[in-house]
């Protein structure tokens, strides 16, 4: 897949009102909305995606629901890991869980040389897998912000992050 297959969001409007982080006073303090969450189930074939990054103890894994919000791709899956080897362990993982559980191969791999950030395009998902850093610079949570944030299933969430959750 090449560069120019990517895409781009469509341009922030600043009057929508669904923008996250969207400030809204009350009478004693101001609020920062969190992101909406989509209602929606995740896919199946996302879920075992979800599943092979956990099983490479991928960080901060989030999920983005972009239907309506573009026509490039459904679902965004973003992780990341502490180093290039636990990116592509991440990579491989996910590239092993689809095949054996669904038969699925992506469309294109892109970055997972340098493994700054890999880039997994299934079609109706794209897994972005990025160190912290590239993280922190591209910022796809920010870029991406008007589509709706998925909650991991309680049941997929690892147990060390799970005790995390509830102290």
């Amino acid at each position: 897949m090449s560069e120019g297959n990517l895409g781009s969001p469509s341009p922030l409007n600043p009057s929508d009102a669904a923008v996250a982080h969207e400030q809204v006073k009350d009478d004693s303090a101001v609020a920062v909305k969190a992101p909406a969450l989509s209602v929606e189930p995740i896919p199946e074939d996302l879920l075992d995606a979800v599943r092979g990054a956990q099983a490479k103890k991928a960080e901060d894994l989030r999920i983005f629901d972009l239907r309506g919000v573009t026509s490039l791709t459904e679902y965004f899956l973003i992780c990341g890991g502490t180093n290039q080897r636990q990116n592509q362990a991440i990579s491989d993982e996910i590239l092993r869980s689809l095949k054996e559980t669904r038969n699925r191969a992506p469309m294109g791999v892109e970055g997972y040389e340098k493994a700054d950030w890999i880039l997994m395009d299934y079609g109706d998902f794209i897994v972005h897998i990025l160190s912290g850093q590239a993280r922190k610079y591209y910022d796809l949570e920010r870029l991406w912000r008007q589509a709706k944030e998925c909650e991991v299933p309680p049941d997929l969430v690892p147990e060390h992050l799970a005790s995390k959750a509830t102290s």
